[in-house]
Formats: C-alpha cells, structure tokens, sequence
C-alpha cells in the first residue's frame, strides 16, 4: 500500500478527472454550468480542493519576434478539502460566471482562432495535480454585438481577432483582446486599420479605439501615420436605444 502511495504521488494510479460542460456557448457574464467527474485510483487520496480557471493565450513580442503565453482570465474554487477512496467515483456539479471582461472567439457567428478554454486542477495532498482542459467559445454581449454590426454597416472589414499583452485604462487583466477592421470605401485613403477592445463590467461597457489613421501634409511624404486612441461608454441597458453608428462616426473624427 505504501508502494501504491508513492506511484499516486507521481500520478500514476492516482485519481483522475473528466470534467464535462453543460453549456459550453457562452458569454461574458454568463453563467457556466457544468460536472467535475472523479474516478478514485488504485489508493485513497486527499484533495485539497478543485479549481476551474478560464484561460486563453496572449501574444507578447520578444525582441523581434513574438510569442503565445498562457494566461488566466478567472478562477473559481467549485469543491473544498474532500477524501476519495480507491475506485470510488464522485460527481461535483458546478456552477460559475464567466468574467465579465473575457475575450471573444466566435464573432459575426464564427469561431476566430483564439483558443479559449476551462482547465480543471484538482489539487492532491503530496501528489502531482491531475487536470483536464475543455473548450469553450464565447460569443458578444447584445452591446458589443450592436457595436460590431455598426461596424460591418459603415463599411468596415473584419481583418484578425487576437489577445496581446499590454495594459488598459480600466482593464482588470494585464492583456487584453484588440478586434481589427480594415476601412470601407467612405474611409479608405484616411484610415488604414482600426482595432476595436472591449473593456466589460457588470452594467456597462468602455469601447476602446486605436485608430490608424494615414498621415496627411509633410508626414505623408514619409509614409506616416498617426494612432490615436478614442472610446466611448455605453451602459448595456441603452444599447437597444443607442445609434452605435453616428456614436462611433463621432468617436472615428474622420
């Protein structure tokens, strides 16, 4: 039994988890449900507790190129201290939020390639964590929904969806997600990019800005441009009453 023991501690013949979501379309703010499945090993083992972190990867240049870092959105404890016996089996259901300011990836209802997931940790007494790790796709709040069809309506393409390290005015995370359009006819020659971030709470919203604008007078002789960052707030129950598209002509300034 001590032999068992120790090749638990080294996971191997220790307990393993299976975790299963009920409701994995979701969005910000929205309540996630789902089952922590435990199957007992060839030994009794002590957990400590059993977390869920929301994660996704975020970009961060390194000096000429650039790399992909796992980071955590949000972390809720589901289960405390409990004993699982040898091949005994145990079902914890669950129920969390999705943080309110998690990244999107399915927009205009397609999935972009920005990998967002539930990652199980189970955390054992004097053995190796076991985990297991789920998808999830996180669709816009009807806010940010309403901002991204005024978007489409004045003109503007969808380029590339991604997360980057960097800090935000407002933001709780260190990263954040920059959703990036091209220029339609009415602004094309006067902008060349425009990245759209959403900075989310419980009632309202930040919508951020970084305008690329191309450089007019003696900077246009030298290819320039000129960023600028505009936003604008909007409280979710306005949104229905807002004109999203003179909103974000005014904010542009072009």
């Amino acid at each position: 039994m001590v032999f068992g023991r120790i090749l638990a501690s080294v996971g191997i013949g220790g307990a393993k988890v299976d975790t299963k979501i009920s409701n994995p379309n979701l969005s910000p703010g929205g309540l996630m449900r789902g089952t922590v499945n435990l199957q007992g090993g060839s030994v009794d083992q002590a957990i400590e507790r059993i977390d869920i972190a929301l994660e996704t990867y975020a970009k961060q240049e390194v000096g000429d190129g650039e790399t992909q870092q796992n980071v955590v959105i949000g972390v809720e404890t589901v289960a405390p201290a409990l004993k699982i016996k040898a091949g005994q089996t145990l079902e914890i259901p669950f129920e969390v939020r999705v943080p309110w300011d998690a990244p999107l990836n399915r927009v205009y209802g397609y999935d972009v390639p920005v990998s967002i997931y539930l990652r199980t940790h189970v955390h054992l007494a004097n053995a190796v964590d076991s985990g297991d790790k789920d998808p999830l796709w996180i669709s816009p709040l009807p806010a940010q929904q309403h901002v991204l069809d005024a978007m489409r309506r004045l003109g503007f393409r969808l380029h590339k969806v991604d997360v980057e390290y960097g800090q935000i005015q407002g933001a709780r995370l260190p990263f954040f997600q920059e959703i990036e359009f091209y220029p339609g006819s009415d602004y094309f020659g006067r902008l060349e990019e425009v990245e759209v971030t959403f900075i989310n709470r419980a009632y309202d919203m930040d919508v951020i800005f970084e305008v690329d604008r191309r450089a007019r007078g003696f900077r246009s002789m030298f290819g320039g441009h000129d960023d600028q960052i505009r936003f604008f707030r909007v409280a979710y129950d306005e949104a229905d009453r807002t004109d999203f598209e003179r909103l974000i002509q005014h904010t542009l300034q072009v």
